[in-house]
């Protein structure tokens, strides 16, 4: 009886070895394998032009079969708002900054730093107030407004004069 007990924790060894190797995963018995998350960073010129560059960089992460719709929209939109912010509020920052993007499965992490910048979270920017008439509406702030409506999470941090912004959107399947 014995024998049959060490056959099959034989076999189930084997078993969990093969499957830990071949997916890259942890090993140990019972444990799944971890989604393989993909990071890319990249520096950009502080301007406008950078806004198109942005996004080809973040296409190849995701893929551009993949960026469509929706998500396409979305991301484009709010690349296009931060850099904007960025080069329009910050002018005197450094002459680059850095986008790093992360990905895995469906979920798509970016995030922007600004070196030698003042701070700027837009987090506690105010809501824009959409309710109000336009011709009584203070100008400026409808952009983050539509920002934070198309990302799951945005978030920001500073530190000796370098700036963060960070966001993150799931992606439909497809």
């Amino acid at each position: 009886m014995n024998r049959g007990r060490n056959d099959l924790r034989r076999i189930a060894s084997g078993l969990f070895s093969a499957l830990g190797r071949r997916t890259g995963g942890d090993r140990r018995r019972g444990a799944m394998a971890a989604p393989r998350e993909q990071r890319v960073e990249r520096s950009f010129s502080r301007s406008f032009d950078s806004i198109d560059e942005v996004f080809r960089f973040l296409e190849e992460l995701v893929g551009a079969d993949r960026l469509q719709g929706a998500d396409r929209y979305a991301v484009r939109f709010v690349v296009e708002e931060l850099i904007t912010n960025m080069v329009k509020h910050q002018p005197d920052g450094g002459a680059e900054f850095v986008v790093e993007a992360a990905r895995e499965e469906q979920r798509l992490r970016v995030c922007f730093t600004e070196p030698d910048v003042e701070p700027f979270d837009i987090t506690e920017a105010p809501e824009a107030r959409t309710d109000l008439p336009l011709e009584e509406r203070e100008p400026g702030g409808l952009g983050i407004h539509l920002l934070r409506k198309m990302v799951d999470h945005l978030e920001y941090d500073y530190a000796d004069r370098c700036g963060k912004t960070a966001f993150v959107r799931t992606l439909s399947e497809g």
